[in-house]
């Protein structure tokens, strides 16, 4: 017989994790003795961190350059501070490696990816472009993956 769980209630760490997500409020995190908020991450510092990790030729400073990116988070403050701020960390404070993925952790936590990853399957089933498959052919996918030999 099946065991029954039992639902409870979430807790008050767990309330306040969930409301945090949805009321986008700002994490703290703490990084070379001070203390950042971070905050959602807009579609273009996606794109900007996107681009400096293709771009960059010395891996080293593709963690720092990205935290000072995430640090500033705001176009202005970006074009303004971001060759002085990534040099600071990097060549003056040489923050470690381990407190530049706290906040780069923080960061990910605030991507809204569920909707799009949502919306991208949903988005491909649409698609009139893709081929369908016959009857044989679906009936040899579903065999190979069972581990069985498809029938001809």
């Amino acid at each position: 017989m099946a065991k029954k769980t039992k639902i409870e209630q979430p807790n008050n760490e767990a309330q306040q994790a969930y409301n945090e997500i949805v009321e986008d409020i700002p994490e703290v995190v703490s990084m070379g003795g001070k203390k950042y908020k971070i905050g959602a991450m807009t579609n273009e510092l996606v794109r900007r961190l996107t681009h400096l990790a293709m771009s960059e030729k010395d891996e080293s400073k593709v963690t720092t350059k990205s935290v000072a990116m995430i640090v500033l988070r705001r176009w202005w403050k970006i074009k303004l501070f971001y060759p002085i701020l990534w040099r600071w960390y990097y060549y003056i404070k040489e923050i470690p490696e381990a407190e530049l993925s706290a906040v780069i952790e923080t960061a990910k936590k605030k991507l809204p990816l569920e909707a799009y990853y949502r919306n991208t399957i949903l988005l491909t089933g649409i698609k009139d472009t893709k081929m369908t498959m016959t009857r044989e052919e679906v009936n040899r996918f579903l065999q190979e993956h069972r581990g069985g030999q498809p029938t001809i």
